[in-house]
C-alpha cells in the first residue's frame, strides 16, 4: 500500500544496462561535486499504481524537463509514462503505445509530451539524426525509455527512472532527482512526515474490494 509505505532511500535498484556515466555529455547522472542528488524507492503493486505514480509525478513536471526511465522487458516502462503523460494533461493516455517504429511520439497537454522508445536504436547518431538533442533542449517534457543507450546526449540535470520487478506485477520504481530543480520535484511528489508516510492524498491505498487493473504490466 503506497501511502502507508515509506520512501526507501537506502535499497539500489541498479539500471539493467549499465549507464556508462563516463560519458554523459554534461557530467554524471548520480551526481559530482556540488551537484544535488535525491533518491527514493517506491514500491508499486500493480499496474493501477504504477500509472498513479507516474501520474503524481507529472503533476510536477514543467516545460524543459527530462526524464529518463531504464527497466527489462515488462517491468512497466510504458505504463508509468502513461501516468506521467496524464500528469501533463494528456488525454486518452490508454491509447498510448510505445512509439517503437516512429522513435518518437508527441501528444499534446498543458505542455507538449515526447514519449521517446529506444529500444530499436542502434547508435546514439540514430538519435540525433532524429532531432532527440534538439527535444531535450526545448520547452516540452520528454520521457525516454531505454534511455541508457543515448548517455552521450542526456543533460547531467533530470530524473532518473529505474523499475524493477519484484513479482509478477509488483515493481520497485527508483526515482532519482539529480539537480536542484529534480532534487525539489522528489521531495515534492514524496515527502515525508514526522510519521516518515507520503502526504498528499494522491498516493492511497487500495481497497481489498477494489477491482484490480486488467491490463498486464509492459514496457
Amino acid at each position: 500500500m503506497i501511502s502507508n509505505t515509506r520512501p526507501d532511500t537506502s535499497t539500489e535498484c541498479p539500471p539493467p544496462r549499465s549507464l556508462d556515466t563516463k560519458s554523459f555529455r554534461h557530467g554524471k547522472p548520480d551526481g559530482g561535486e556540488g551537484s544535488c542528488v535525491t533518491r527514493v524507492v517506491i514500491p508499486s503493486n500493480n499496474v493501477s499504481e504504477t500509472l498513479r505514480i507516474g501520474k503524481r509525478i507529472g503533476t510536477f513536471l514543467r516545460p524543459g524537463d527530462v526524464v529518463a526511465l531504464v527497466g527489462e522487458l515488462g517491468t512497466g516502462k510504458t505504463h508509468l509514462i502513461k501516468g506521467l503523460a496524464a500528469g501533463v494533461g494528456v488525454k486518452k493516455t490508454a491509447y498510448m503505445a510505445s512509439p517503437s517504429f516512429v522513435l518518437i511520439n508527441e501528444y499534446p497537454g498543458r505542455i507538449p509530451f515526447y514519449h521517446l522508445d529506444l529500444y530499436r536504436l542502434e547508435t546514439e547518431e540514430e538519435a540525433q539524426d532524429a532531432g532527440v538533442e534538439e527535444l531535450l533542449e526545448g520547452e516540452g517534457v520528454t520521457a525516454i525509455e531505454w534511455a541508457d543507450k543515448i548517455p552521450s546526449l542526456l543533460p547531467r540535470e533530470g530524473l532518473w527512472i529505474c523499475l524493477r520487478a519484484v513479482g509478477e506485477q509488483a515493481r520497485s520504481i527508483e526515482i532519482t532527482g539529480n539537480g536542484a530543480r529534480y532534487e525539489t520535484l522528489v521531495k515534492k511528489c514524496f515527502p515525508v512526515t514526522k510519521e516518515a508516510r507520503p502526504q498528499g492524498g494522491a498516493l492511497k491505498p487500495y481497497s481489498k474490494n477494489q477491482k484490480r487493473d486488467p491490463e498486464t504490466s509492459s514496457g
